[in-house]
């Protein structure tokens, strides 16, 4: 099985490397060439606790002919620039909303496949990230595009899998969750479970939710 991840950050550097290591010939998509160069020599390092995984995925500048399937990892503001290859089916696991129908727009509804992971991975340095926590990835077809291909990969990479015939209700979950969380982190300069510790903050959390569940 051949697989394309796009985006060499936190997120797309873990499932490009427990991928790799599952067996599966996996192309790390990067759109800067000197960035790309340098991964394909130094290859993906993991870190999970005590644990050090080290893999040397392909890296490239675009996704090839031939794939079974093109991850989407990158941040929202780049996913209207993507290209991809005829009938490669594509999987968007990026947080934000937009990335669907931008992807929609690009390679039609039948190619895409969309939802969330819980995966908790953090960016040390290119190419190097710390997973740290494990967590579920939740997708399915936007109208009806296969997922047997993509689950296969993901199940032999060792990520908890669920199929979803509602992707569009995971993504705005997400968000909801992300619109209660990152704001206050980044404003108030704590780690996510410091919001917890103080009754304040949890009743921003909540009101945060609760004004993304109305925009939804």
């Amino acid at each position: 099985m051949k697989v394309a991840i796009i985006g060499p950050g936190a997120m797309g550097c873990l499932f490009a490397a427990r991928l790799n290591a599952g067996g599966i010939k996996v192309y790390l998509v990067d759109h800067r060439a000197d960035r790309a160069e340098r991964l394909e020599k130094a290859g993906i390092v993991v870190e999970a606790g005590e644990k050090r995984l080290v893999e040397h995925p392909s890296v490239v500048t675009h996704v090839p002919t031939g794939m079974d399937f093109a991850l989407v990892m990158t941040k929202a503001h780049a996913t209207r620039h993507l290209r991809f290859p005829p009938e490669t089916p594509i999987l968007s696991l990026q947080n934000g909303l937009g990335n669907v129908e931008a992807l929609c727009g690009i390679a039609g509804s039948a190619r895409l496949m969309a939802g969330t992971t819980t995966e908790a991975s953090t960016l040390i340095e290119e190419g190097h990230v710390r997973h740290a926590a494990a967590g579920t990835t939740t997708f399915g077809a936007w109208t009806s595009c296969p997922t047997d291909k993509a689950t296969e990969a993901l199940r032999l990479a060792g990520f908890d899998v669920i199929l979803t015939d509602t992707p569009g209700q995971q993504i705005w979950e997400k968000v909801a969750i992300n619109s209660g969380i990152n704001p206050l982190t980044a404003i108030l300069g704590v780690t996510n479970g410091k919001l917890l510790e103080l009754t304040e903050t949890r009743q921003l959390m909540r009101d945060l939710v609760v004004e993304a569940a109305k925009v939804a």
